[in-house]
C-alpha cells in the first residue's frame, strides 16, 4: 500500500495505523526492491541520475541484494569541491530536478532523502546523482501533483492566493478555512522573507 491516507481531518487511530504500516514496510525487502525499480524505470532515460540494481534472485523479504555503487556522499561538500570530476551546482541542480519529477511527473517519490541517502560519482561529466535506500517511498495523486507544481509558480512569484489556491488542491486545508487569513499570513510571511523565493533570490 503506497497511498497513505494521512490528511487534515485524519484520526489519532488511522495515524498510528498508517506510522505502523510504514515501519513493516521498511523493513520488509520486497517493497524496497519494488519501489527501487520503480524508480529505476522512472528514470531510465535520464543518464544524471541512478539507483543500484536489485538482483531479485538473491533477494527476500529479509535479504536485500543490489549492484555495488560507490559514491561520494552529497553531505561531503568539501570532498566534492575537490573532485574534478564533480561539479556541486550542477549536482544540485540535477536533485532539485529529481525531486520535481517524482513530485510532478510520476507521483512516485523516495520519502528519505537525507544526506547519507544520496550521493554522485564520476559516471557523466560534471557527476552522476546516486539514490539509496527506498525503504520508504509514496505517491501523489493528480490533485496533488497539480497542487505541488502550483505552489512552487506561487513560491517564485511570492503570489500568496496562489499559494493558498494549491494549498487547497492538495487538500492539506480543512473544510470552511478561512481563506483571507490563511491568504493574510502567507503574504506577511513572504514579505517578511520567512520563505525563500525566486525574488528574494533576486533582491
Amino acid at each position: 500500500r503506497f497511498k497513505l491516507s494521512v490528511g487534515v481531518d485524519q484520526a489519532w487511530g488511522a495515524i498510528f495505523d498508517d506510522a505502523a504500516d510504514l515501519l513493516y514496510r521498511e523493513i520488509d525487502y520486497r517493497c524496497e526492491a519494488a519501489h527501487a525499480r520503480e524508480f529505476a524505470e522512472n528514470f531510465r532515460d535520464a543518464p544524471w541520475v541512478t539507483t543500484p540494481e536489485i538482483f531479485d534472485d538473491l533477494s527476500t523479504e529479509h535479504v536485500l541484494t543490489m549492484a555495488y555503487v560507490p559514491g561520494v556522499s552529497l553531505k561531503d561538500v568539501a570532498a566534492i569541491e575537490a573532485d574534478p570530476s564533480l561539479d556541486a551546482k550542477s549536482l544540485a541542480r540535477n536533485l532539485a530536478r529529481c525531486y520535481l519529477l517524482q513530485f510532478c511527473r510520476h507521483g512516485f517519490f523516495n520519502t528519505d532523502p537525507h544526506a547519507g541517502n544520496l550521493a554522485a560519482d564520476a559516471a557523466i561529466p560534471k557527476g552522476r546523482l546516486i539514490v539509496y535506500d527506498f525503504g520508504q517511498a509514496a505517491r501523489l495523486d493528480e490533485n496533488e501533483r497539480a497542487g505541488a507544481l502550483m505552489l512552487l509558480e506561487a513560491l517564485l512569484d511570492e503570489d500568496a492566493e496562489l499559494c493558498v489556491d494549491a494549498f487547497s488542491t492538495m487538500g492539506v486545508l480543512k473544510e470552511g478555512y478561512d481563506r483571507e487569513a490563511i491568504v493574510a499570513t502567507v503574504a506577511d510571511n513572504f514579505r517578511a522573507g520567512r520563505v525563500a523565493t525566486g525574488k528574494g533570490a533576486a533582491r
